[in-house]
């Protein structure tokens, strides 16, 4: 049987795998926040990736942690240790992972990313990423932009777009105008009636 890395232990995404596999402990839900924070990291990083970005001394330190953390899940998932010190690992990760963040922000290590914003009066209407793999970490980044397409979006809308504008071209060249004969409003009550089975 081969042994999880720390790094799958905690980054896994089965659901009975590694820290997941804990999901009846007591200490489960204090876990389950440290591995939200985490993951938020990770978007940003890759899975645990702050790590290789912070000074030496730092990333040995949190790994470390990282690895009794681990150790003390697995021991008191044998009833081995209590959920209390389990507990007290998952608090000194957390702080770890804030320290490293701190470093990140301090040092200005947010990964770059091909992007286009587009705005209208200061206001961040869309964005555009070159990187498909890297939307995600856009998305996180750019909370303040209403959307952000990858460039095969685009094309797809265009497409789309192109299709229509050549039916209603047909359309027109045929003399049919295009038009909306009707929209019927319906209120919430149009919608309220008894289920017939």
């Amino acid at each position: 049987m081969t042994r999880l890395t720390d790094k799958e232990f905690f980054c896994g995404s089965g659901n009975h795998i590694g820290y997941k596999a804990y999901q009846s402990r007591a200490f489960y839900s204090e876990l389950q926040k440290y591995i939200s924070e985490q993951q938020e990291l990770d978007i940003i990083y890759g899975d645990l990736g702050i790590v290789d970005l912070v000074d030496e001394e730092m990333a040995n330190r949190f790994r470390q942690a990282l690895y009794k953390l681990r150790v003390a899940i697995e021991m008191a998932g044998n009833d081995k240790l209590d959920s209390k010190d389990v507990i007290k690992r998952i608090e000194i990760c957390r702080r770890g992972l804030s320290a490293m963040k701190k470093y990140a922000d301090d040092n200005n290590l947010i990964p770059r990313l091909d992007i286009w914003i587009y705005q209208v009066k200061g206001k961040k209407v869309f964005g555009v990423i070159k990187d498909k793999d890297k939307l995600k970490m856009a998305q996180h980044i750019y909370k303040d932009v209403e959307a952000i397409y990858t460039l095969r979006e685009l094309y797809l809308m265009m497409l789309e777009y192109s299709d229509t504008h050549k039916v209603k071209k047909t359309l027109v060249e045929n003399d049919i105008v295009p038009t909306i004969e009707q929209i019927d409003k319906f209120s919430e009550e149009y919608f309220d009636d008894d289920v017939p089975f």
